[in-house]
C-alpha cells in the first residue's frame, strides 16, 4: 500500500536520479509477485520505521523472502491515542487535526536516532532502499521530506511529494476500518478519521517549524540531532543526485 518512488525533482545543482528514493506503507499482504517486482527495481532493502510492538503484531513478510534485507531501529515510541480521541464525547475534526500537527512537531526530536539510521542506510546500502511505516504517510513522510530538503529540493516539490499520499486515501481508510472500527470504539465518524488518513500541508509545516526553531535549518538538524557529517551529506548527494 502506498508504494512509490519520489519524482526526479530539481535539486541544488542537479536533479534527483530517477527512481532512486522509494517510500511505502507496511508490506503486510505482499506476495511473491509484488516481491519480484521490487527485485526487478533493485529495491532490496526495506527500512522499517514501525515500533517494536507494531512489528510484533505484523511482522514484515520481506523477512522471509529471498533477496531482501530489512533494517530497523528498535523503539517503543507512541504518539498518544487518536482512537481514544475518536471515542471521546464532543471530539471534532479540528481537534484530531491538532493532534496530528502536534505529532509532526515532535517527530524530529523523538525519531532522531531512527532517522539517523535511515540516512546511514541510504548511504551504505548495496541496493535501493524503500522506507516505510504503517501507512507510509506520517513517519515516512517526515523523513522523506527531510531527505529532500537536505538535497536542495524546493519546499513546493517536497510538499507535492508528501501530498501524493492522498491518492491512497481510500486504501488508508479501508485499512483503518479493518483494524479499528468495531473493535475498541465502535464505528468512528468519517469526519474524525479524515485528519488521520489525510496528508495535510499544515502537518508537514509543523515539522519544518520545529526544525527551524530548534536547529535553524535542516542542515543544522542533520548535524546536531542526527550526527551526520558534511561528508555523510555529500555521500547522500552523490548517491541520489545527477
Amino acid at each position: 500500500m502506498n508504494f512509490r518512488s519520489v519524482a526526479d525533482y530539481r535539486t541544488t545543482g542537479g536533479r534527483l536520479k530517477s527512481r532512486s528514493i522509494y517510500r511505502s506503507g507496511a508490506f503486510e499482504g505482499v506476495g511473491e509477485v509484488g516481491a519480484e517486482m521490487m527485485r526487478k527495481l533493485d529495491v532490496r532493502t526495506a527500512f522499517d520505521l514501525r515500533s517494536t510492538a507494531e512489528k510484533a503484531r505484523s511482522p514484515s513478510p520481506l523477512l522471509s523472502m529471498a533477496g531482501f534485507t530489512v533494517v530497523t531501529e528498535p523503539h517503543s515510541i507512541r504518539h498518544g491515542d487518536l482512537y481514544a480521541l475518536f471515542s471521546a464525547h464532543g471530539s471534532t475534526a479540528e481537534a484530531c487535526a491538532g493532534v496530528m500537527r502536534a505529532i509532526y512537531a515532535t517527530l524530529p526530536s523523538e525519531f532522531a536516532p531512527i532517522y539517523r539510521r535511515y540516512f546511514m542506510t541510504m548511504i551504505n546500502a548495496d541496493s535501493l532502499v524503500v522506507v516505510h511505516c504503517a501507512a507510509g504517510k506520517d513517519r515516512t513522510g517526515v523523513v522523506v521530506a527531510m531527505l529532500l530538503e537536505l538535497l536542495g529540493v524546493s519546499r513546493a516539490d517536497i510538499m507535492d511529494d508528501y501530498l501524493a499520499t492522498n491518492v491512497a486515501r481510500d486504501a488508508l481508510y479501508q485499512r483503518l476500518l479493518r483494524q479499528s472500527h468495531g473493535v475498541d470504539y465502535g464505528a468512528v465518524p468519517e469526519e474524525l478519521v479524515e485528519p488521520m488518513i489525510t496528508a495535510n500541508e499544515t502537518y508537514l509545516e509543523a515539522m519544518f517549524a520545529t526544525v527551524a526553531r530548534d536547529y535553524g535549518d535542516m542542515k543544522g538538524y542533520a548535524g546536531r540531532a542526527l550526527g551526520l557529517s558534511h561528508e555523510d551529506l555529500e555521500m547522500l548527494r552523490q548517491r541520489l543526485v545527477a
